[in-house]
């Protein structure tokens, strides 16, 4: 795999020279860590680590209609990337699969499963991860204190509600966004420029954290924005990092020193 020009000074203890490589973001702009003044953070497997039971107990939770949860994954997966342009409209689009793929051929039904089923479901699912990122807060309290804008961009809907089953504080964040609720999937990079935009950061200021090359890195790829991501295999693939090496690298961020404290917003997140 060939290398690119480095793209964030590092200090070399923390063994981030993968930073140079294409599979890190192959269209990541030139900057510093000193340049950085936005953190965006995808939320599932990135600021909770996904054990191997997680999917399991979730299905259990969801019985006796737990083969729905195995159908609709796969949907959602076979809408990466897609924008329906609002969320009525991507998940009617879901909806209306799910029906057929279950043999069921009710979408209204399946809606109602989606919204008062499911998402309940992985709300209570998120104590089953709670304090599984050991620091997080400490460091988001840190980057917050630099002048540094802090974001969450996860592809599943209620994203404060599930913050707050991890033990994770929603007003330690500028902004809570979902892309459904936008109407679109990662890697659609829509909601990360406008996030961009809310912030009025330029994009190659700002740095995604996800677990994931094809959707996370993806994105901010097609935004011109930083990308790292995190992996908590026991061999950690080329082009990522520890959760530890990780959040080492963030605390390394100056931020814009002096910046005043912004008030948390919430984008598009439902209740």
């Amino acid at each position: 795999m060939n290398n690119m020009n480095s793209h964030i000074r590092v200090n070399q203890s923390h063994d981030l020279s993968g930073l140079n490589s294409e599979a890190n973001n192959k269209t990541c702009p030139d900057g510093s860590p000193e340049e950085i003044r936005g953190v965006i953070f995808d939320l599932d497997g990135t600021l909770y680590q996904m054990k191997w039971y997680f999917r399991p107990v979730l299905a259990l939770m969801l019985m006796p209609s737990s083969l729905r949860l195995q159908h609709y994954m796969s949907i959602r997966k076979k809408h990466m990337g897609d924008d329906r342009k609002s969320a009525a409209a991507l998940l009617d689009a879901m909806a209306s699969e799910l029906a057929r793929k279950t043999g069921e051929g009710d979408t209204m039904k399946m809606l109602v499963w989606i919204r008062s089923k499911f998402y309940p479901a992985f709300e209570r699912a998120m104590n089953l991860v709670r304090g599984s990122r050991p620091g997080l807060n400490p460091m988001l309290r840190t980057l917050r204190e630099r002048g540094i804008r802090l974001g969450v961009l996860s592809d599943f809907s209620r994203v404060a509600q599930r913050l707050r089953g991890l033990g994770i504080a929603p007003d330690q964040f500028d902004t809570l966004a979902s892309t459904e609720d936008a109407g679109c999937l990662k890697p659609c990079p829509r909601p990360l420029l406008a996030l961009a935009r809310e912030w009025g950061v330029p994009c190659e200021k700002i740095m995604v954290i996800g677990d994931r090359q094809d959707t996370d890195g993806e994105a901010a790829s097609l935004a011109h924005m930083h990308f790292l991501r995190i992996s908590d295999l026991r061999v950690i693939p080329e082009g990522a990092y520890s959760w530890t090496t990780l959040k080492e690298h963030l605390l390394t961020l100056p931020g814009a020193n002096g910046s005043a404290k912004h008030k948390p917003s919430v984008t598009n997140d439902h209740s």
